[in-house]
């Protein structure tokens, strides 16, 4: 993380910039496990060599990460996650954040299959608005709250309350996530809008999700 708050890392003789990483991120940790999927996601989806290219990217902070070389029980800067995030959309995408969405969902499949199976196959939408906000602090360590509001038989509110360094690689990313999980049970044509967003100097980062 540079001087004014960018990420920068290097690509061959190309300098790769990832803005909007701030200072007040620093507090913000995520789970290391974060990163690796966004390694796994890369080479899911590019291959080895894209993986090559996406490590030779990176910061040497990001790339211990991806290696699983993390000291603090498994937590890491939340600034290593945009950083992952933005490369991956700057190397591989068109620039308009839309592969954070997609890595949102690749996330949302990596998680243990007790979940899939189990849970998310199974239980309305309404039991899920009062049970995965609760894990929110499983993933996030001074990363404010996760609210799920019910808000008619097919649409939800999803806002997060509190988190210190908003940005909207974060946003698109937790747009994919909520799309995926929804699609483990019998739901289809699933929609996440963004209706409030802090970065834009909103009060909440808000979205609507829908399904039928």
């Amino acid at each position: 993380v540079g001087q004014g708050g960018a990420v920068r890392a290097r690509e061959g003789g190309m300098t790769v910039t990832c803005p909007g990483v701030h200072a007040q991120a620093a507090g913000v940790e995520v789970q290391a496990a974060s990163i690796r999927i966004r390694g796994a996601f890369v080479h899911q989806r590019f291959g080895s060599d894209g993986l090559h290219r996406f490590r030779e990217a990176a910061s040497p902070a990001l790339r211990q990460a991806l290696d699983g070389r993390c000291s603090g029980g498994g937590w890491v800067p939340f600034a290593l996650q945009i950083e992952g995030t933005l490369l991956i959309d700057q190397l591989f995408g068109a620039g308009d954040l839309a592969l954070a969405e997609e890595i949102g969902a690749f996330a949302a499949t990596q998680d243990a299959g007790v979940w899939k199976t189990l849970f998310m196959r199974t239980v309305p939408p309404a039991l899920m608005a009062r049970v995965l906000p609760s894990l929110w602090s499983h993933y996030y360590r001074n990363g404010g709250a996760l609210r799920m509001t019910i808000t008619g038989p097919t649409a939800m509110l999803i806002t997060i309350d509190g988190f210190p360094a908003p940005h909207p690689a974060h946003c698109r990313a937790m747009a994919g996530w909520a799309r995926a999980t929804l699609e483990h049970g019998p739901r289809v044509d699933i929609r996440a809008t963004e209706v409030k967003c802090r970065t834009r100097g909103e009060d909440s980062c808000l979205m609507n999700v829908t399904w039928r």
